[in-house]
């Protein structure tokens, strides 16, 4: 064997055993990290506070807003509604627009016929979650 071939062997050799040794270094590396902040990543669960409720009815709502906590922006349901309101200490939760969520402790303004609350929840089709400037409320017993 010619000394440049045992010198192109020799090259491809280190070569190899550089690019073994930085697969396993860093694959070492990953699962050290991932071991490190595992528990950091994993999820706190907090136990949804458990509410009794009644359906009180359609309430007309405005911009000066009858329950005057804006608590869920979209994607709220009934019940999700009612257990962050329970968890806020609020006495009425209501729904309104199909996904918003809003609490008080004072009733909304001006009752009108339940048939005029007619937008389904966004996330709960099953529901009915107020109306425009509508809201369906309910009594947090």
């Amino acid at each position: 064997m010619k000394r440049e071939d045992r010198n192109l062997v020799l090259v491809t050799l280190v070569m190899f055993l550089l690019f073994m040794f930085l697969i396993v270094g860093c694959a070492k590396d990953t699962e050290t990290v991932y071991e490190v902040y595992q528990p950091i990543l994993s999820p706190t669960v907090r136990p949804v506070p458990k509410a009794s409720f009644n359906y009180v009815g359609c309430f007309t709502d405005s911009s000066a807003r009858a329950l005057p906590a804006f608590l869920i922006m979209s994607g709220a349901t009934v019940e999700s509604c009612i257990a962050i309101a329970t968890e806020e200490g609020y006495k009425y939760a209501g729904v309104q627009y199909g996904t918003q969520c809003f609490a008080g402790d004072t009733l909304g303004y001006t009752q009108v016929p339940d048939s005029e609350c007619n937008m389904y929840c966004d996330s709960d089709s099953l529901e009915i979650c107020g109306g425009t400037w509508l809201n369906s409320i309910y009594q947090i017993n």
